[in-house]
């Protein structure tokens, strides 16, 4: 009764290869299809993350960049004052001018010595703009007079390296030279909401709302203060805010705010 099967020709191996593969083949371009897609998903993955650590370290590399120039800045318009001042005090203060070499001599090593840290305690920060701010009261004597006010549990918040004194120097050039009876700068840091107001005031010619005051607005825009805009920009995106208004009584203030975060803790 088995005869039949048992002595039947066996199928040829390739129609029985045939025959697998046709059953197989949907199943094995579904495969073949998930693998290819799967390894050019790592591959832009891959790609994506090269680009991304490229961009990283490009925008390091500009902040760094900014920050020596901002150092830069420093010297020219600053440095050439100072020197007159001095040259001039050697005729009728010599006393005057030998602590205003003083000075200048701590600031200019204090300059290199600050670090290529994009944020620094605001201690720190402060340290440096009183070294700028005596050698302008020497220059200056009694026609300008600066003021402080910070909350002294701020002084470990961190800020933007260099970040004050352009906007002190800013005031100095535009409030209290212009002035033959000086005039003051204030500079208030406190902290709100879970942010770190940055103050800097000053009481400049000036009322609200008049053409010559938004032409001195953007003057001093212009001349000082976009690096500061651009450098809270890369640092802090829309975390930040930075605006030049002006004062009711007269003057301008600059005001920033940033993220409140303490050296130590978390805030």
């Amino acid at each position: 009764m088995f005869q039949g099967w048992i002595t039947g020709a066996p199928a040829p191996f390739g129609s029985e290869v045939q025959k697998v593969l046709a059953n197989r083949t949907h199943f094995n371009l579904a495969v073949y299809a998930v693998i290819v897609c799967a390894w050019h998903a790592w591959d832009y993955h891959r790609r994506y993350r090269e680009r991304e650590a490229q961009a990283a370290e490009l925008a390091t590399r500009l902040a760094q960049a900014q920050l020596q120039a901002l150092r830069m800045q420093l010297n020219p318009h600053f440095l050439f004052n100072t020197l007159n001042t001095i040259s001039s005090l050697m005729l009728r203060d010599v006393n005057s001018a030998n602590r205003m070499i003083v000075r200048l001599g701590e600031l200019l090593r204090l300059t290199l010595e600050i670090s290529n840290d994009q944020e620094v305690p605001l201690q720190q920060e402060l340290e440096f703009l009183r070294r700028y701010v005596e050698i302008e009261q020497i220059r200056f004597g009694d026609l300008l007079q600066v003021k402080m006010d910070i909350e002294p549990a701020l002084l470990d918040a961190i800020v933007p390296n260099l970040i004050l004194q352009p906007l002190v120097e800013n005031a100095i050039r535009h409030a209290i030279e212009p002035q033959r009876t000086g005039g003051q700068i204030e500079l208030r840091c406190v902290r709100s909401n879970g942010s770190l107001l940055l103050q800097v005031s000053d009481n400049g010619h000036g009322s609200m709302g008049t053409d010559s005051d938004e032409v001195s607005k953007q003057t001093r825009e212009r001349i000082g203060l976009n690096n500061t805009r651009q450098r809270l920009q890369k640092l802090y995106g829309d975390r930040q805010s930075f605006e030049l208004v002006e004062n009711l009584s007269g003057g301008m203030t600059a005001n920033i705010i940033i993220p409140c975060r303490l050296a130590n803790a978390s805030v």
